[in-house]
């Protein structure tokens, strides 16, 4: 597991990000994940994260050029992740006191990509700053933002496939942008 920090732009970081999986031989087939059906699906859902989420198609660009690849097949991979079953389960909950958050997670990932799950802090030059856990680098699993909101996933997989944020990138955007669950909800 990694344990990664994402700085300066989101641009930068997943450029950083990128190239030093690929210098330390972390070179993903991101291809062999894609069916025609998943490439279709990212070309419908760009728009909506180009327009709520520009600085995400950004970080992808950065972290695609890092891997030597090409970006609509990263972002097809990451976009569909959730939306397309995989045969895993992951669970999350969370345990709270007056004087305690406890976070606990069954993380059932892709065994393929074990070497790029991360633990990762984000102080990005805009929005919120956090650490979250993905085994889908750039989405979130879970995590806690500078303002303590918390958030995971746990169980997401749709029944009806809709064109909209996939889970995990809906948890990194409430992590990066939502300072209270009440914000979380409107978005």
């Amino acid at each position: 597991m990694y344990h990664s920090r994402w700085k300066n732009s989101h641009r930068e970081s997943g450029l950083t990000y990128g190239d030093r999986l690929y210098k330390n031989n972390t070179i993903i087939n991101f291809k062999s994940y894609l069916t025609k059906e998943k490439i279709n699906y990212a070309k419908q859902v760009f728009d909506i994260y180009n327009e709520y989420y520009p600085e995400i198609i950004e970080e992808i660009k950065g972290f695609a050029e890092g891997q030597h690849t090409d970006f609509k097949i990263v972002f097809a991979f990451l976009v569909t992740m959730y939306i397309f079953t995989y045969d895993n389960y992951c669970s999350m909950l969370a345990l709270t006191n007056k004087n305690c958050l406890v976070f606990a997670r069954n993380s059932d990932f892709l065994v393929d990509i074990k070497k790029v799950t991360d633990s990762t802090f984000y102080k990005l030059t805009s929005n919120f700053s956090f650490i979250g856990n993905t085994t889908a680098m750039i989405q979130m699993e879970d995590g806690i933002n500078e303002k303590g909101l918390a958030c995971g996933l746990t169980f997401v997989y749709p029944t009806v496939k809709n064109y909209g944020f996939n889970a995990g990138f809906l948890i990194r955007y409430i992590l990066e942008k939502c300072e209270t669950t009440e914000q979380a909800v409107i978005f």
